[in-house]
Parts: structure tokens; C-alpha cells; sequence
């Protein structure tokens, strides 16, 4: 079984880099990036943050100018999975790096706003004066919709997508629940690890799966994180694996082993 699609169609003065930079932190955190690629990364990012929060206008005005901004200098090449550090090495994104990457922004901007979950994507409605706006962060050019006809039917779409619509030709895993929920920003790395989770699997690296995992959970306990679990023990207890990867799988999957789930408690 190969997991697909989890997370495909699918963050003034001095003050401006303290706070962006603590929400950064977590999620280079969930990479591998170096102290070198995060240093000049938070510049950048501190340079764009204070372009956005000086701009004049409405809000719907400084939205419309900071999405294109945002497109035109950082997120350049959409990629499943990628990690957030590519976002500033060469403008690799996915729609959780780049709900990341705005979720930062808007909340230097001082704009209201809910990050929303679903089984297959993940995308920002914007609160501003002149009304409700859903921010589609894959999208540069028509991302910003307003009409609020639209914004419904999008989100239905959302509500309902299958992993086949995002990932054709692929054999992709179905969730047994729903989700459309609101994601506080501290959780985002959360999903990150679970999409490092997912790449691990789909590698066959069972511990680094697992490591993930326990990450995931410990950052943004959910559902989909229990279910991968309970898919991640079945397979490694059906694959011919010393007992020792077995076991340290497990243990890293202990806090996930809640009575009643149907997983396997470690010993």
C-alpha cells in the first residue's frame, strides 16, 4: 500500500522579525536545512513581511498585492510534498508550505483569519472590511476569490475531493472520516511532519515514518495522524523486518496507541 495525496490540492520594525521569526522557527524545524539557508531565509522573509505591513489601501487592495508579491519573489514551481526550506532555495511550494508562508504574513499584516483543514488540502479564509475572501495559496493569479457564490462552491469541492482528482494514475490511500476544520498557525508543523510521514512510507523508511509521526502527533494530535499509525503498524508487522525495527517503530508510536483503536500496543 502506498500513501499518496495526503496533503496535495495538497507565515514594520524590529518587532516584525521577532515575531515572524518565532512561527518560522517550527517550521524549519520540520526540515533539514541549515543555519546558512534559515538565516537568509528569515531576512528575506523580514524584508517582505515589512513591504506588506507599510502597503497602503484597502484590504482587499494590500491582499490582492501581497498574494502577487509573494508569487513573483518566493513561490515559483509548485511540487508535492516539498519541504518549507525550498520555498526560499529555489521557490519549491506545496499548499501547506504556502499556507505556512502566508499564514506568516497575514498575521504581521494584522489580518483576521482561519487557516481550514480538509482530507486532501488545506487552504486560508481571509476576514477583511470588504467581506470574506478565500485564499487559494497555489494559485498567483486567480487565488484571491471574493464572491461569495464561489467561495461556497469551492469549499464544497474541497469538502468532497477524493485523492484520485489529485493524484491520477496513482494508487492513493482514502480516509474512513471527513475533515473540514479550522488549523491554529502553531499547528502547521504538525502536518509538515506528517508530510515528511508520508514520504518516509512511501520510501519504505518504516523508523523515519514512525519518527514523523510521533512528531506529527505531539504537535497537532488528530485523526489523520491515529489513522496513519494504525496503517504504519499493520505494514510493518506484515513485512519481513528484524525485530528491532519492528520494536523501535513501535515505541516511537506508543503515544498514538489509544484504547480502542485498534492498534497494537508495544511492548
Amino acid at each position: 500500500m502506498r500513501i499518496k495525496g495526503i496533503l496535495l490540492l495538497a507565515f514594520l520594525t524590529g518587532s516584525v522579525m521577532c515575531h515572524a521569526q518565532r512561527g518560522m522557527d517550527s517550521f524549519f524545524a520540520t526540515t533539514s536545512a541549515d543555519h546558512q539557508v534559515i538565516t537568509k531565509a528569515m531576512t528575506d522573509m523580514n524584508d517582505f513581511v515589512q513591504q506588506a505591513t507599510e502597503g497602503r489601501g484597502s484590504d482587499l487592495k494590500r491582499l490582492h498585492r501581497m498574494v502577487r508579491k509573494a508569487h513573483s519573489s518566493f513561490l515559483k514551481s509548485y511540487s508535492p510534498y516539498a519541504d518549507f526550506d525550498a520555498l526560499f532555495a529555489n521557490g519549491t511550494y506545496d499548499c501547506l508550505t504556502a499556507t505556512a508562508f502566508f499564514s506568516t504574513v497575514l498575521t504581521e499584516m494584522r489580518m483576521d483569519f482561519d487557516v481550514v483543514e480538509t482530507n486532501y488540502h488545506i487552504f486560508i479564509m481571509v476576514k477583511t472590511a470588504e467581506g470574506e475572501v478565500l485564499l487559494e495559496t497555489t494559485d498567483g493569479l486567480f487565488g484571491l476569490i471574493t464572491d461569495p457564490n464561489e467561495i461556497n462552491k469551492r469549499t464544497n469541492i474541497y469538502r468532497t475531493v477524493g485523492p484520485s482528482a489529485i493524484s491520477a494514475n496513482q494508487s492513493s490511500y482514502q480516509y474512513t472520516f471527513k475533515l473540514y476544520d479550522k488549523v491554529p498557525v502553531n499547528k502547521l508543523p504538525g502536518l509538515m511532519h506528517y508530510n515528511q510521514a508520508v514520504k518516509a512510507y512511501n520510501r519504505a523508511d518504516w523508523i523515519g515514518c514512525a519518527e514523523q509521526l510521533e512528531k506529527a502527533y505531539a504537535s497537532y494530535p488528530s485523526q489523520r495522524c491515529r489513522e496513519f499509525a494504525d496503517i504504519l503498524v499493520r505494514t510493518i508487522l506484515i513485512r519481513d523486518l528484524k525485530d528491532q525495527v519492528k520494536r523501535d517503530c513501535l515505541n516511537h508510536l506508543k503515544p498514538l496507541m489509544l484504547v480502542g483503536s485498534g492498534l497494537i500496543a508495544a511492548n
